[in-house]
C-alpha cells in the first residue's frame, strides 16, 4: 500500500530497528519518499496533508511515530521522560555548511551515519565519538560467526 495513501486515510507509519543489515532511520525515511517518486513519477507526495511539509512528516515517521507505536513518550528532555537522543557532527561532509534553517532537510536527505557522534538511550550513553560502547566485543563475535559460517 503506498505510503501517501495510507497517511491520507489516517494511518500512521513508523520505522524501527528490526533489520540485521543496518540501522539508519534517516535512510529508511528517504527510501519512503524515493519509492513514491519512482513508482508514482511524482515528487513530495507526503507533503500535503494538514499542511505538514515533507521534511516534518518524514522526521516524525523516523522518530516520533516509532516511539508512539511503542507507547513511549517522546518530544522533550524532561525529568521522568526517557532521554533518547543523538548528536550530529555538523562538520561531517554529509551536512557541513548547512544553514540553520535547512538543517532538518539536510538531516533527512543528506546525513550519513558517519555524522552520528553520540547516541543516548534512556539517558545511557550507547555511542561515543561515533563508536558503540560494545563495538570491540560485537565485532569480535561477528568475526567469529563469519569464520564459522564460511569455513
Amino acid at each position: 500500500m503506498p505510503a501517501h495513501w495510507l497517511l491520507q486515510e489516517g494511518g500512521r507509519i513508523s520505522l524501527g530497528s528490526d533489520s540485521q543489515i543496518q540501522i539508519d532511520l534517516f535512510e529508511d525515511a528517504r527510501l519512503i519518499e524515493y519509492h513514491l517518486r519512482m513508482t508514482r513519477l511524482e515528487r513530495v507526495l507526503l507533503a500535503s496533508e494538514n499542511g505538514r511539509d515533507l521534511t516534518q512528516r518524514l522526521f516524525a515517521i523516523a522518530t516520533k511515530e516509532g516511539a508512539r507505536s511503542l507507547s513511549v513518550p517522546v518530544g522533550e528532555l524532561a525529568p521522568g521522560r526517557p532521554a533518547d537522543f543523538v548528536s550530529i557532527d555538523l562538520d561531517d561532509p554529509s551536512v557541513a555548511g548547512a544553514e540553520p534553517g535547512a538543517l532538518l532537510e539536510q538531516l533527512l536527505f543528506s546525513v550519513e551515519r558517519t555524522a552520528v557522534r553520540e547516541v543516548f538511550v534512556q539517558g545511557k550513553s550507547i555511542v561515543q565519538a561515533g563508536r558503540h560502547r560494545d563495538q570491540t566485543e560485537i565485532v569480535r563475535k561477528f568475526a567469529g560467526l563469519q569464520n564459522r559460517l564460511w569455513r
